[in-house]
């Protein structure tokens, strides 16, 4: 079995409904192949884990790598693994809203309570930490997918 774990900027930032869009189809062709993960958006990146056999997880991430709808793709992890960290879950994701920065992380930090890979489980942890500082870095400013910066 195979794990891609990476993060990837988002061409729109803060866009509910094409965010939607990719959980909805992603979570259908995942069950279909027998991958499993977990996708987190902060609004503007993306971190996302997939598990699952060889092929299955390395034509998953190609898909990815060719959507249009982020940039800016950075591979973390690609390893063999022996077993899931995220078997249950075709799909599961989360969002960090305007509105709940606290219960953001605290979510991920239970969703990942139980990964017994650290340090897969601080990445995540991490990610969620800093979500609310990008967000308020970047105030609302769009990014530029030409140069991968916030304008």
């Amino acid at each position: 079995m195979l794990r891609i774990c990476y993060t990837s900027e988002a061409r729109s930032p803060d866009d509910q409904q094409q965010f939607a869009e990719i959980v909805s189809i992603s979570a259908a062709l995942n069950k279909r192949d027998g991958v499993t993960g977990l996708l987190l958006w902060d609004g503007l990146l993306f971190l996302q884990a997939l598990e699952g056999p060889d092929e299955a997880v390395s034509e998953c991430y190609a898909r990815i790598a060719r959507d249009v709808r982020h940039f800016q793709i950075r591979v973390i992890f690609n390893t063999e693994i022996d077993h899931r960290e995220f078997g249950h879950w075709s799909m599961t994701q989360r969002t960090l809203g305007r509105e709940n920065t606290r219960e953001f992380e605290q979510e991920v930090k239970a969703l990942v309570n139980n990964v017994s890979d650290f340090d897969l489980r601080a990445f995540f942890v991490g990610f969620a930490a800093l979500s609310d500082g990008r967000r308020r870095l970047a105030g609302g400013r769009e990014s530029d997918p030409r140069r991968g910066l916030l304008i």
